[in-house]
């Protein structure tokens, strides 16, 4: 009931807000970013009008921290495109960024100032951070999270022909497949999906040097949180940082 109710509120607030309360743009790092007229939810328009240098501060933090010039980058969860423009600056020229986001809105509307740098590549998809495809149901809900809906998923639907058809799952071997990618650091902020890493072995290929990830414990607990850290170490990383509930893992010398 009480997750209805906010759910309701938000819908109610991002359709009856005039767009003329809002300033056109706000700078976030030196990414200039459009906010009247844009597809946020109204929480996302206040926070950008009120203080744009909070938007995931503790993620573009440790971002800040791990990302080298030159490293390839798979972000699962793009979001508005705000730290995808901040990794896009960490790697420089010479380096790649992959992006995910559920959100066909969003991608639709971040691409059209991200999809134009020939480093960054905006995808729309369902992101799960697992290196093979496993057998998942898969819908998203418009109404949840604080953007464009979160991702609803349960285990153990298998896949058919049909399911293919309109299959828009994302796994992290997908995308060095067919986008030849070979990541150095994965991102992670894909609002509670994250908890699939405890449904099958992720086996993280060993590529992946560092990874950022955001927890979401308000959606599935302080427990699961936890079994998530473990299972991350148990595929040979540390965790070397925390910021609020953003954590930097480090993969273990050999």
């Amino acid at each position: 009931m009480l997750k209805s109710a906010l759910y309701a509120r938000r819908f109610l607030l991002k359709h009856l807000v005039p767009e003329s309360v809002w300033p056109e743009s706000c700078e976030v790092e030196s990414a200039r970013i459009q906010i009247r007229n844009a597809p946020y939810s109204f929480g996302v328009k206040r926070l950008l009008s009120r203080d744009p240098q909070g938007y995931e501060l503790a993620e573009r933090a440790l971002c800040k921290r791990s990302i080298r010039p030159g490293d390839q980058v798979l972000e699962f969860g793009g979001s508005i495109g705000i730290v995808t423009a901040v990794l896009q600056q960490l790697v420089g020229d010479s380096g790649r960024v992959v992006s995910v986001e559920a959100s066909p809105s969003i991608t639709e509307y971040s691409s059209q100032w991200l999809g134009s740098s020939p480093n960054v590549e905006i995808l729309t998809g369902f992101a799960f951070p697992l290196m093979e495809r496993i057998p998942l149901s898969f819908d998203f809900d418009e109404s949840g999270g604080s953007l464009g809906g979160t991702v609803v998923f349960g285990e153990g639907v298998a896949d058919s022909p049909s399911d293919n058809e309109c299959d828009n799952r994302i796994f992290i071997s997908d995308v060095m497949r067919e986008h030849n990618l070979r990541p150095d650091a994965l991102v992670l902020d894909i609002e509670g999906s994250e908890e699939t890493m405890l449904l099958a072995k992720p086996n993280l290929p060993d590529c992946i040097r560092t990874a950022v990830v955001e927890f979401h414990p308000e959606i599935y607990g302080v427990e699961k949180q936890l079994q998530i850290i473990d299972t991350i170490r148990r595929e040979g990383f540390e965790l070397t940082a925390a910021l609020d509930n953003v954590g930097l893992f480090e993969r273990s010398p050999a």
